[in-house]
């Protein structure tokens, strides 16, 4: 199993740790990150700050170094500025973040923050689009290195598959959905790692 929607604040010495001996915790982490500005994270009562996601998330790389990150973005929180947003884009690479789920911030009423000065709707799908272009290339980066190597992966059809940190694969031979593979990476399109299996793993 991966670790999902963690708040960063609560992943201690302890947590890390675990992480790295425990063999049934899968090499991906989810974060609930929100924002890479630490005047919108006070302002959306988070407890972590921007300098605690890279800190953790080197620590973390330190003890289990085949752990990809993901995390949840909000994108035009009310009063984020251009520059504000740029610390969160640069945050990505930054804290070694991969996988990326953004979104535009959604006004709830009687919230604090449906009282704040609100971004423009239009702006902050334009920041979402720019955070998920940049996190394309951020990935496609990471995917390079696995060029040449074997690996295991999950069938999740003929042709589909995930690593184990979730990173999403397509293969050049049929699989058999439901089996592990030990699979051969020849390259890197669209975001997928694409090769061939080797050889089955899985005993079902």
């Amino acid at each position: 199993m991966g670790l999902s929607s963690l708040d960063p604040a609560d992943i201690d010495t302890e947590l890390i740790k675990i992480i790295a001996n425990e063999e049934r915790l899968l090499p991906h982490i989810h974060e609930s990150v929100q924002s890479g500005d630490n005047l919108i994270l006070k302002r959306m009562l988070r407890r972590h700050s921007r300098e605690q996601v890279i800190e953790v998330n080197e620590k973390i790389l330190q003890s289990r170094q085949d752990v990809i990150f993901g995390a949840d973005i909000i994108c035009g929180f009310p009063t984020e500025t251009d520059e504000m947003f740029q610390n969160t884009k640069y945050l990505l690479e930054d804290a070694h973040i991969t996988l990326l789920h953004a979104f535009p911030f959604s006004k709830r009423p009687g919230t604090p923050a449906s009282q704040m000065p609100l971004v423009n709707k239009s702006i902050s799908k334009q920041r979402v689009r720019e955070l998920k272009k940049f996190s394309e290339e951020i990935l496609n980066r990471k995917l390079q290195e696995y060029i040449g190597m074997s690996f295991n992966v999950l069938a999740e059809d003929e042709k589909n598959a995930k690593t184990n940190s979730f990173l999403k694969v397509k293969s050049t031979e049929r699989m058999t959905i439901g089996e592990e593979y030990t699979f051969f990476c020849e390259k890197v399109k669209d975001g997928y790692l694409i090769g061939h299996p080797i050889s089955i793993n899985s005993t079902n």
